[in-house]
Parts: C-alpha cells; sequence; structure tokens
C-alpha cells in the first residue's frame, strides 16, 4: 500500500525517501491523497481512520545549482524544535476520506502549522513539520493493522 499526496515533492533526509510539501506561513491547504495498491490501482479505505501528530523541526532548505528534476531540494541543520508547540495536532488538522471506494482522502493543514514561532523572512532559514499520518484498519485476518505515513511540511516565511 502506498499514499500519495498531491503536489508533493521528493526529498531524501538520512537516507529516508520523505514526500514534502512546501506552504507558507498563514495559509491553510487541503491536500488530496490516494491509496493505490502496486499495480496502481485504488484501495478501498472503507473503515480506515486517519489521525495525525506533528514534529517541529527548524532547517535550512536550498535547492542545487543544477536541478535533475524539479523536486530536487536540499535539507540541512534539522533540529528538533525545544518545546514542540501545543495542541498537537494543531488546532482544525484533519485528516479523513474522501471517497472511501476509490481510496481518495484529503489533509486539512491550517494557517497555524507554524508551531508558533516567528522568525525572520530568509531564503535558507524554515521551519519543517512532520506530519505523521496514522492509519488504522482492519486487515482480511480480522486483525487492526497501524501503518504511520510520515508526510514533510516545509514552512516557508513570507
Amino acid at each position: 500500500m502506498s499514499l500519495l499526496l498531491n503536489g508533493a515533492k521528493t526529498a531524501i533526509i538520512a537516507g529516508t525517501v520523505l514526500q514534502c510539501i512546501e506552504v507558507y506561513t498563514g495559509e491553510s491547504y487541503t491536500f488530496p491523497f490516494s491509496f493505490k495498491d502496486g499495480d496502481g490501482n485504488p484501495i478501498n479505505i472503507t473503515g480506515w481512520t486517519f489521525a495525525t501528530t506533528v514534529k517541529w523541526y527548524n532547517c535550512n532548505i536550498s535547492y542545487p545549482t543544477v536541478q535533475s528534476t524539479v523536486e530536487d531540494i536540499i535539507i540541512s541543520n534539522l533540529t528538533l524544535l525545544s518545546p514542540q508547540p501545543t495542541p498537537n495536532p494543531p488546532t482544525g488538522m484533519v485528516a479523513q476520506s474522501f471517497s472511501a471506494s476509490l481510496g481518495t482522502g484529503f489533509l486539512y493543514v491550517p494557517s497555524g502549522i507554524n508551531g508558533g514561532q516567528t522568525l525572520t523572512v530568509s531564503d535558507t532559514n524554515s521551519l519543517m513539520a512532520i506530519i505523521s499520518l496514522q492509519v488504522t484498519r482492519t486487515n482480511d485476518y480480522s486483525k487492526t493493522d497501524v501503518n504511520i505515513e510520515p508526510i514533510g511540511m516545509i514552512i516557508r516565511y513570507i
């Protein structure tokens, strides 16, 4: 099963591939997502539940001078923000199915995703919010499966 988030860039952090989306402070976003099997067919997500949590990090974002693809980004100096903002998830953040039989849903990210941070505008300094989308479902053996899908939100300051 794979989660595909519309509009995502692919970043590699510590050798792990992560879907990342760049957002701007003060704006809210609704991101469609879909679940597909290995052949690209929709997975019926009827009865699945979704929950979100967030961890905030300070980081530097840059782009290679020669990009092999439009998705190339460089994330460096990733430092866990301490203390972490509350509430977690931010008030209003929600993930839910839209068309369960087609395996589609959405993640709504409210404008308060900035983690309570006020930083100066910079080309490189950013805040990264790693949103964990917890998916709970019952498998074919009547057992509960729980998996966590990480999504990177690169918060840009305007």
